[in-house]
Formats: structure tokens, C-alpha cells, sequence
């Protein structure tokens, strides 16, 4: 292991947060040691993988423009940080998030009455406050003053979602409440997003991955793109003829906004391959290639075998948040007669251990 001790915590790191396991390493012994759980876990296809793709170098501090943090009231005053088993460990300035982040939390501190607060979440220049209360308490600490700093920092929205039995489920669909400001906002690509959207962490960083997957795929008129786990729209709206499917119904809205010529359903993704065949059918693509971005668990079974066992899809485009599903996978697909082209990581996750990988794939006979 490339651990660099002589490199101290940056200026607001705690050291009792354990969130960044490579605070303190350099991004040369940050990226070495990602390359080897790589090559260990996709060890298969190691011939194929390529060097890591990061940001910028003054990109890598101060990125999260998305952000959960636990809150508690301790001696009267709000904190706000992490949960280690058994602690509480406020960061009231982490250089991992940005300053408009920390700001906007410091300003809300003070303001925040007693209440059932759980959770804070920034996301982009929208915050909630997730209540584990089933009635929102009262709101005449929102003031005029406390609306315009939020402002001068570019926040445009303060929610709450009421969700009592808030834990492992962070959101409860139908505990939104709209505290003051806008409900849905663009960001700086132009993307429509709420306040629990996903949406990766580097924009510039995922455009690329994007422009990877688009170059690969290389969809013509007359070729349809069936794109799983689509969130926001980020990449549905890249192709020209398209059909997506995402679970959260926050993200279909925003997604049909981003969006708009694409055919969009709700659901798992799992459940919603009939319509997907269907749609297929009734355009009659000359080709089909896939774009994916599922969870950490990996292709659903159905979707799977879908791929596996339909051989209509000519390309796949997955980009992966865990290296060891996305071996299993390409395993499967593999064995039903495609091939893996090229393995492109990307270090969403600067300072940490998590890397992200798009996969191109490819059935044999069409290579």
C-alpha cells in the first residue's frame, strides 16, 4: 500500500472522519493503488483496461456539491457531520466539499429551531432537511434574512422531507415539502434536477465518460438506444432515438425536462423490459446498443439475461460504481458470446478508494 504519511490532513480534515481514506495520499499513490484493486478485480480483462481519467488537480478538493451529513443538536447548538458506530464527528468545514456546501450549512446552524432533524443533504443549490417527524414543524425561523443569505450563495431551494423511520432509506417519496424557493433547478450543464436527484460529482469528469460512451455506441438515425438505470437524463438525452428506464419518480420528471423526444418508463428496470420489447418492435432499429448506469448491485437478473439471451443488441456502454458486480457481469455476457473491448476508469471519488468504470462491449459477431 502507497500510503504517503508525510502529507498532512489538509486545512478543515478531521481526523477522527474516515470517509476519505485517501486524504493523505498523493494523486499519483491515490491512482496506483486503484489500478491494482482493478487489475486484481478485473483481472480477466486487464489487457483492455486503461489508465486512470481524473479532474483537473485543483478539482480534487472541494468537488461534493452534493453532500449527506448526519445533524444532531449537541448543548444547544445544530452539528452536523458523520456517524462512525458508536460517535458523532461533526465536520463544520471539509475541504472535501465545496465552499458553497459548507457555507450554506454554517449559515442554516444557527437558524435551525428544535426538531426532529435527521439529515441535511445539499444537492447542487438545493438543501433539505430530512425530519423524522410525520408533521413538519413550524416554519417562522425561515426569514427574510436567512432566504437572502442563501441567496448570495446560489442556493435556489429549501426543502424538507418528513420520513420517521429514516435510516437506510434516506427519502420517503411522498414526505417532500417545498420550505422556501424552487422545486427543480438546472445545473451547470443545463441539467434539470430536485432536491434528491442523482447526479454524479464532477460534471466536466462525467461529460467525458459520456462522450466516451457516445463514441463507442456511435448510434446512427436509424439505430435505437435502450438506456437502464437513466436517473436525470444525463445520457438519454445524448441520443437521438432513445427509450430509458429509471426506478425514482423525481428522476423520470426531471428526466422527461431533459430529455423531451425520449420515450421514458417508470419502473425497475427488471419489470420493465416487455415495454421496452415492445417499443423495440414497433421502431424497428436497424441496430440496438444499450447504454447502463446501474447501482452497486449490478445488472438485475432479467436485465442480465435480456442481454445475454437477445442478440439484437449490438453494443453495450456500461459505466460501473463497483469494479466486483461489474466482473460478475461481464462474466455472464462474455460467456453469451460478447466481448469486452476497452475498460476506461474515471476517479469520480477524488481523496477516496472508489473508482468507476465504463465498459465497452461488444457482440463477437459484430465486431
Amino acid at each position: 500500500m502507497l500510503l504517503n504519511a508525510t502529507i498532512p490532513l489538509p486545512q478543515g480534515c478531521v481526523k477522527a472522519c474516515r470517509s476519505c481514506r485517501h486524504r493523505q495520499w498523493t494523486e499519483e499513490a491515490s491512482h496506483t493503488q486503484k489500478m491494482e484493486f482493478l487489475q486484481k478485480t478485473l483481472a480477466p480483462w486487464v489487457d483492455r483496461l486503461s489508465p486512470i481519467q481524473g479532474p483537473a488537480s485543483d478539482r480534487r478538493w472541494g468537488y461534493r456539491e452534493k453532500v449527506k451529513l448526519s445533524a444532531r443538536c449537541y448543548d444547544g447548538r445544530w452539528e452536523f457531520g458523520m456517524e462512525p458506530v458508536g460517535d458523532f464527528v461533526p465536520l463544520p468545514d471539509c475541504p472535501v466539499q465545496s465552499q458553497r456546501v459548507n457555507e450554506a450549512f454554517a449559515l442554516l446552524k444557527p437558524h435551525l429551531p428544535g426538531m426532529a432533524l435527521r439529515y441535511i443533504v445539499q444537492n447542487g443549490s438545493l438543501i433539505t432537511l430530512i425530519i423524522k417527524d410525520k408533521a413538519l414543524p413550524p416554519t417562522h425561523w425561515i426569514t427574510d434574512s436567512l432566504t437572502q443569505g442563501l441567496r448570495a450563495l446560489g442556493i435556489e431551494g429549501l426543502h424538507a422531507n418528513l420520513h420517521p423511520a429514516s435510516g437506510r432509506i434516506l427519502f420517503a417519496e411522498k414526505g417532500w415539502r417545498c420550505l422556501w424557493g424552487k422545486a427543480r433547478v438546472q445545473d451547470s450543464r443545463g441539467l434539470w434536477h430536485g432536491p434528491g436527484s442523482f447526479s454524479q460529482l464532477i460534471p466536466e469528469l462525467h461529460e467525458d465518460s459520456l462522450v466516451h460512451a457516445d463514441q463507442f455506441l456511435a448510434p446512427t438515425e436509424r439505430d435505437a438506444v435502450v438506456d437502464l438505470y437513466s436517473g436525470i437524463g444525463a445520457s438519454l438525452r445524448r441520443w437521438k432515438r432513445a427509450i430509458g428506464v429509471e426506478f425514482d419518480g423525481e428522476a423520470v420528471a426531471c428526466a422527461q425536462l431533459n430529455a423531451p423526444h425520449a420515450q421514458i418508463l417508470r419502473g425497475p428496470c427488471n419489470q420493465r423490459l416487455p415495454q421496452v420489447r415492445n417499443w423495440l418492435s414497433e421502431q424497428k432499429p436497424s441496430a440496438i446498443q444499450t447504454y447502463i448506469n446501474p447501482p452497486r448491485s449490478g445488472l438485475e437478473p432479467g436485465v442480465l439475461n435480456w442481454l445475454a439471451n437477445e442478440p439484437a443488441v449490438d453494443r453495450i456502454a456500461y459505466l460501473s460504481c463497483s469494479a466486483g458486480t461489474l466482473g460478475r457481469d461481464l462474466a455472464v455476457l462474455e460467456a453469451a458470446g460478447y466481448q469486452v473491448e476497452r475498460l476506461l476508469p474515471f476517479d469520480f471519488f477524488p481523496q477516496t478508494h472508489h473508482v468507476e468504470v465504463l465498459a465497452q462491449i461488444r457482440r463477437k459477431e459484430h465486431a
